[in-house]
């Protein structure tokens, strides 16, 4: 219920007040430290609950997807009020929304493969580049659209249903097309 009803619109709002601009300058730092980052923490978080608790590495990499996104927020509005450079907020801001994605992605497939009973690495890449693009593509055209109509509408009622119901159609895409 949290990925379908809370997090898109969280990450939605994240979304449409970062600067595309200082964003797409900081692309490749953030991509490394969101995409890597959380496969290496889902990896290490499911091995040391495997190890530990015992459990099978299927359900412990599940469990570690679903904990290895960390959430900046609290860390950025510290930043903002002591003005750390502008950039940080940015890489931070840029992290968190990229290691979420990242991370229901992971989610996805590791749920599907412990449900299945089966993993093949390269076609979990290629799952993973072609919901995780599909995302971006799909949310970047909403975002584009749902801007334009919002500049064209001086009704609040309509801006609000768009803001609250909008984030959640690509989400929903993205999640009938991971199997």
């Amino acid at each position: 219920m949290f990925l379908l009803l809370f997090l898109p619109p969280l990450l939605f709002d994240a979304a449409f007040h970062l600067n595309l601009t200082e964003l797409r300058s900081n692309l490749s730092t953030i991509a490394l430290l969101a995409v890597p980052g959380v496969v290496l923490s889902t990896l290490l978080v499911g091995s040391v609950v495997a190890w530990g608790a015992g459990l099978s590495l299927g359900i412990a990499f599940v469990f570690g997807a679903l904990i290895s996104a960390t959430d900046a927020m609290a860390v950025v509005a510290i930043f903002r009020k002591l003005g750390a450079p502008r950039r940080l907020n940015v890489l931070l801001e840029g992290e968190s929304l990229f290691n979420d994605g990242t991370a229901i992605v992971i989610f996805e497939l590791a749920l599907a493969a412990f449900i299945t009973g089966e993993f093949n690495a390269l076609d979990g890449l290629f799952d993973f580049i072609r919901v995780a693009g599909g995302g971006i593509i799909s949310g970047l055209a909403l975002g584009w659209l749902v801007t334009q109509l919002m500049a064209r509408i001086d009704d609040h009622l309509i801006e609000t249903s768009l803001t609250t119901c909008s984030p959640s159609v690509p989400f929903c895409w993205q999640r009938s097309s991971c199997k």
